[in-house]
């Protein structure tokens, strides 16, 4: 019999879209092959803390029903699960559970926003030597940062449209209607 191929999933997150990821670390984890994966999920809480195996599946059935909906689950609730004192600042006590007893093949990160789609996450793996689905580190770090992102396509001769960069503190909208 074939081993199977084991796959840590990486979802939540210290962003607004900790529950959208949620959403869809739940689809694929009911959508993959359990006869060809062994399926490791690993949840980040909205304050940092790490629940691996058994508690990043409780985390997500104890949070099924706010699924989706951004904002439902307070940094409170995200902790019920963390028995440890993350502010000892040492890796130790960011991460508790189990993790399965043969490697990790490959991750397969869901955390949207901040930390999952910038490329911290995917520089992370990339440190520890772990293989993982999607883009790597640049390309996700242009992704979130659109400024960056078209001065790379207009240097490549990709048209762009024209834009307009605020920054929230020190603009107006009547600064903002001044630059048009």
């Amino acid at each position: 019999m074939k081993q199977k191929i084991n796959v840590a999933i990486i979802f939540g997150g210290q962003s607004g879209e900790h529950e959208v990821s949620l959403s869809s670390a739940r689809a694929v984890i009911n959508n993959l092959d359990t006869d060809k994966y062994q399926i490791t999920p690993i949840v980040i809480t909205k304050k940092g803390n790490w629940l691996i195996g058994k508690k990043g599946a409780q985390y997500l059935k104890d949070n099924a029903d706010k699924i989706g909906k951004e904002g439902a689950i307070s940094e409170e609730e995200s902790q019920k699960l963390v028995t440890k004192n993350k502010e000892k600042h040492n890796f130790l006590h960011y991460a508790e559970g189990e993790m399965p007893e043969n490697e990790v093949d490959v991750v397969f990160p869901l955390i949207h926003g901040p930390y999952g789609e910038d490329g911290r996450l995917q520089g992370m793996l990339d440190m520890l030597g772990m293989k993982y689905v999607f883009s790597g580190v640049l390309a996700h770090a242009l992704g979130m940062n659109k400024a960056k992102a078209k001065i790379i396509a207009k240097s490549s001769d990709v048209s762009v449209a024209e834009d307009l960069i605020i920054d929230k503190e020190n603009y107006s909208l009547k600064d903002i209607l001044a630059k048009r």
